[in-house]
């Protein structure tokens, strides 16, 4: 790019640009796995195609989406038997693994709960208002947290994963 910076309503369309670009690559990958042109593809072929998406969800995770799926949408007569999932639910599904960055719905809700019980607010350089404070988790109270979410702590690992994602060693 020639420009070196993206104004707020220039970067939303960045976003939203993406979002549809990815949107059309689902789309595409979904249509391979739909050989009869039914609009559904094998449950059994999920995983296969997930991996085509670049997306490989736990076990665990993989089928409580599904099983929300199941509860919270009508589904067609080829749907209710489990075998098959349609283009809209598929889109549903990688939504929801998106939005919760590969972990289980409870295990998402969980770390943010962590995040928020422990997490301090900073002025990252000198904020116009109260909206500009950034929130933080001290690297001090790391332990806590992890016990906190049921965790056992090994001080030597937390160390290593603490120095791993502390990059800026901002602590």
């Amino acid at each position: 790019s020639k420009f070196a910076t993206l104004s707020e309503d220039e970067f939303l369309s960045f976003v939203e640009g993406y979002a549809q670009q990815e949107r059309q690559e689902h789309e595409r990958a979904f249509a391979k796995w739909d050989v009869h042109g039914t609009g559904f593809i094998k449950v059994a072929d999920l995983r296969s195609l997930l991996d085509s998406c670049g997306m490989n969800p736990l076990q665990h995770v993989l089928m409580e989406v599904l099983q929300e799926i199941t509860k919270a949408t009508s589904r067609s007569n080829r749907e209710a038997s489990g075998e098959h999932i349609s283009w809209k639910n598929f889109e549903w599904l990688m939504d929801a693994l998106s939005s919760r960055e590969g972990f289980s719905k409870r295990e998402y809700e969980a770390y943010c709960i962590a995040f928020s019980r422990f997490a301090t607010r900073e002025q990252p350089n000198r904020p116009k208002n109260d909206a500009d404070l950034e929130e933080k988790i001290p690297v001090g109270v790391m332990d806590k947290l992890l016990v906190w979410l049921g965790y056992h702590v090994k001080p030597r690992t937390l160390q290593r994963m603490t120095d791993e994602v502390d990059l800026d060693r901002s602590g």
